[in-house]
């Protein structure tokens, strides 16, 4: 989750997995961010420690791996025609796509 998205307050994977997996008093502080109408730098970097702690950003990263990986073997693609050679670009985009995830 980039820090622009938390400025537009986006609910991201990220977010709702630690909304759904924190503690109560960490929920309460989310959603009291959330609330703001302007958020400041603090605010952001609290928000960052809260889903760190949550474990949020390998619980996206895993899922986002999970269903490219679904999405590659999946049998839309097999059905394509496609040789493995022709869906290699797809699977070069796709590792592209997940080693800059998370990254601002």
């Amino acid at each position: 989750m980039t820090s622009s998205n938390m400025l537009n307050k986006k609910k991201s994977l990220p977010l709702i997995y630690a909304l759904e997996n924190s503690s109560l008093a960490d929920k309460r502080a989310l959603g009291n961010i959330y609330m703001k109408r302007v958020l400041q730098p603090e605010d952001i970097a609290q928000v960052i420690g809260i889903l760190n702690q949550a474990g949020a950003r390998p619980f996206a990263e895993s899922r986002a791996r999970e269903l490219a990986d679904e999405a590659l073997s999946g049998s839309g693609l097999s059905d394509s025609g496609l040789s493995n050679e022709g869906l290699q670009p797809l699977r070069d985009l796709s590792d592209w796509a997940l080693e800059g995830q998370g990254h601002d």
